[in-house]
């Protein structure tokens, strides 16, 4: 009977040691993953607190700063960051994150005068995989940013980098396979796009392969501020005048293979209103006539203007085209703008020429 006992005393001694390994081999495979944490932080990143839990590391309060050549002071911040873990592929030492959760955030975005995306550059990768959890085996199932900001740095279009700021925005990433982002992964995003008196929304949904640069895409945005585009769309379409405000609507679907575009959609114009300078010259104010019949002239009965268009070519050099047939939209509106057929929408024309010929002549 007692050495009975003391087999079952044994046991249970070998099984509470064999538990306690276990859950320290646990914490300190946990403690490693930690350690990770910390360096893909790199000189430049600091967290003011970094926990652990059973199966999650959560940083709190997260700065990576920007080097001097960034266009601002931060590339990314957040009032927390959730890591969590897959139990399972932890104890076969595979690094499977089933969710991130990024509450609170900043993140910038910047495009380099030779139109190339720098996103968290500042984000340390490490110098080997040999510390780390098996490396064919990285997968990160689902991203959720919440509650956060997005900048745009665009320096291809103009020194300094032409700035605009998604709020609110609300985004999901699924399926990445880091470090080489073999596979495509999905990123769906919303978010408010302010101006002047109103706010805007900003949806974007589609996948991305980053290895190849290839995607499917579809983009919309609905009660922006036309100011907030005019470097991307108006000046490239060549077709308006100056407008000092005015609301649109676009749509974009877009597909990149092997480095090229191929995209359509078509934007809404609404409420315009052309640039006024106050004391304009009368010979200028008369020149500026024509731009007003033309805005006025592709308006329909609704009072917007809306044109088709697509986006072709090089990924980093895409041809702008307008698809819809400007002349034939505007004559069709011409008799609406001057009340008058087409044949004296002309006369109206001359009429103007010869009022410009007798200010001008001596």
């Amino acid at each position: 009977m007692a050495r009975g006992r003391r087999w079952v005393w044994w046991s249970g001694v070998t099984l509470l040691v064999i538990a306690m390994l276990g859950v320290g081999g646990w914490y300190l495979y946990l403690w490693e993953l930690k350690q990770h944490v910390i360096a893909a932080l790199g000189t430049t990143g600091t967290a003011e607190r970094i926990e652990t839990g059973w199966s999650t590391v959560t940083l709190t309060n997260v700065r990576l700063r920007a080097t001097e050549d960034w266009p601002e002071g931060d590339t990314f911040r957040a009032r927390e960051v959730v890591f969590d873990f897959d139990p399972d592929a932890l104890l076969h030492r595979q690094l499977h994150i089933q969710q991130v959760n990024v509450r609170g955030y900043y993140l910038a975005v910047r495009r380099t005068p030779e139109k190339k995306i720098a996103l968290l550059p500042n984000l340390k990768r490490p110098d080997s995989d040999a510390a780390a959890p098996n490396s064919r085996a990285k997968l990160i199932d689902h991203v959720v940013f919440d509650d956060g900001d997005v900048a745009f740095f665009d320096e291809a279009i103009r020194k300094p980098a032409y700035k605009i700021t998604v709020k609110q925005v609300h985004a999901t990433v699924d399926h990445l396979q880091p470090p080489a982002f073999t596979e495509p992964f999905q990123l769906d995003l919303t978010g408010k796009l302010p101006g002047k008196g109103r706010e805007g929304t900003v949806k974007f949904a589609g996948w991305i392969n980053k290895s190849t640069s290839d995607s499917q895409s579809k983009t919309v945005l609905t009660n922006v501020d036309i100011a907030a585009l005019d470097p991307y769309l108006l000046k490239k379409a060549n077709t308006l005048p100056d407008l000092k405000n005015g609301v649109i609507d676009l749509n974009l679907d877009a597909t990149v293979k092997d480095k090229q575009i191929k995209a359509h959609g078509a934007f809404t114009l609404r409420n315009l209103e052309p640039v006024k300078e106050p004391g304009l010259h009368p010979i200028k104010a008369l020149l500026r006539l024509p731009e007003k019949a033309e805005l006025a002239a592709l308006k329909d009965d609704k009072g917007q203007i809306t044109l088709n268009y697509e986006v072709s070519g090089n990924l980093h050099q895409p041809k702008f085209a307008l698809t819809d047939s400007l002349p034939k939209k505007m004559a069709g509106g011409l008799p609406k703008v001057l009340g008058t057929g087409v044949e004296k929408a002309g006369s109206a024309v001359k009429k103007t020429s010869d009022t410009l010929l007798d200010l001008i002549t001596p």
